[in-house]
């Protein structure tokens, strides 16, 4: 269930808010820092109980929320709130023609503000914490009229460090923007980003080495006649074996996209030799299956774009090629690519009322039969996740009643010629609730969302 509750809308004509940040400190404790265009201040406030965070009952009498402060004059675009060692709170946010950080000195309970020594007119604003308390911070720079993605670091014991580029227009990018950093186990700054080109927008990766020279990667873009593209607002993410996630918006089918690069454990992976693994959803925008299940891509890095690293980036053409895998059709399809850039289907067979599922390892195409649940004309829905250990997870509805059913087979016997063998189980039976499940994997934990038809 979700609680909201207003954090500041004392403002009379409701200008706060945007930009916003928050982050979560190690005792639940949630900060915000945003700007209040009123006054063109940067504002600073944080919530310590379920009054103030969640709205989940009304305060007694004698409670005293925190009010709202203020930390700077605040007129520009970017800002981005982080937490560091022992809970300490910094804020980087741009004045219009400077980088500046603000940390919160919680004995004197005042701000010490310190400005970037290098001039520039940031925008979008992009802050991770390492574990020596450094903040790395992607920004969006706007210098002498030169766009650039810009990376730099900054710690109140050294102060600011140096200024890298990564990424402007001399490498083809156009209108660099949208940056988002993560770091990596050797905590590396990874940055993903936004380039506003001809014919349209594309989504780029940027990884940093030892020496902080970046390697950039083309992820995802639309091609020619598309002129809007992806890549927009982008965020990014590392897991714990280095395994890439973000998150971006698809200006031409107005769709959130997600993109991920499975993790190999080891540290500063170079996401170049990893495009088989990379995973776009959707691949087309908006997306309901269709009748005929196919697979296309000249090899799975065809799906893709790589890049010649030279003073230009190189383009590679796509060849595609269509192959059918099965002709008695395939509504209600779903896929997934596992770890090793094996791709698994799921989908409904009309004519024969079955839930089948198949697995493509890019020369040879594995068939088998999940569950039959009958033939009927009600959109049924199928949805297909691979686990980190091979074992695909299927949701579903049966047709005969409706209920919500879930199919798990562990990724024994593939390739050995015997039958795949499927667990199948009714998760709910309440009534005809189970059309259009989602499923998905989260800490071993499997979750599907689906709609009840009998309650709306």
């Amino acid at each position: 269930e979700w609680h909201h509750t207003v954090v500041d809308g004392a403002d009379s004509l409701n200008q706060v808010g945007r930009p916003l940040s928050l982050a979560i400190d190690s005792g639940d404790k949630i900060h915000f820092a945003y700007k209040n265009s009123s006054d063109a201040s940067l504002k600073y406030t944080s919530c310590r109980s379920v009054y103030e965070c969640y709205g989940l009952m009304s305060p007694p009498p004698w409670y005293q929320a925190q009010a709202p402060a203020k930390v700077a004059e605040f007129d520009g675009d970017g800002l981005d709130i982080a937490i560091g060692i022992n809970d300490q709170i910094h804020i980087v946010y741009d004045d219009n023609n400077s980088l500046n950080q603000a940390s919160y000195d919680q004995i004197n309970n005042s701000w010490n503000i310190s400005e970037s020594p290098t001039k520039s007119t940031p925008h979008t604003i992009s802050v991770e914490i390492d574990s020596d308390d450094y903040l790395h911070i992607a920004y969006h720079s706007n210098a002498n009229e030169q766009e650039d993605i810009a990376y730099t670091k900054y710690s109140e014991s050294s102060g600011w460090g140096s200024t890298f580029t990564v990424e402007n227009h001399l490498n083809g990018c156009g209108i660099p923007g949208y940056p988002s950093i993560a770091l990596d186990s050797d905590e590396l700054p990874i940055i993903s980003y936004a380039c506003d080109i001809v014919p349209g927008l594309q989504l780029w990766v940027a990884e940093f080495d030892e020496v902080m020279s970046p390697q950039r990667y083309l992820i995802d873009e639309y091609p020619y006649p598309d002129t809007n593209g992806v890549g927009q607002y982008s965020h990014i993410g590392i897991d714990s074996v280095n395994g890439l996630h973000i998150s971006y918006y698809d200006s031409s089918n107005s769709d959130l996209k997600y993109a991920t690069l499975g993790g190999t454990g080891s540290n500063n992976q170079n996401p170049n030799t990893e495009l088989s693994n990379w995973t776009v959803s959707p691949s087309t925008g908006s997306s309901e299956g269709g009748t005929e299940l196919t697979i296309s891509g000249n090899g799975f890095s065809s799906l893709l774009v790589s890049e010649e690293i030279s003073e230009l980036p190189e383009i590679i053409n796509r060849t595609w090629t269509n192959s059918t895998m099965d002709d008695l059709g395939g509504s209600f399809s779903s896929t997934d690519v596992d770890i090793h850039g094996n791709l698994h289907i799921s989908y409904y067979n009309e004519s024969s009322g079955d839930i089948r599922y198949i697995l493509y390892d890019g020369q040879s195409v594995t068939k088998s039969l999940v569950d039959n649940i009958g033939i009927g004309t009600v959109g049924v829905g199928t949805s297909i996740k691979v686990d980190g250990q091979g074992g695909v997870h299927i949701s579903y509805a049966r047709l005969t009643n409706g209920n919500l059913a879930y199919a798990y087979w562990n990724g024994t016997n593939y390739g050995t010629g015997l039958p795949i063998s499927w667990t199948t189980v009714d998760v709910d039976s309440s009534g005809f609730i189970g059309y259009w499940p989602s499923v998905s994997l989260h800490n071993g934990n499997v979750d599907i969302v689906y709609e009840d038809i009998d309650n709306k």
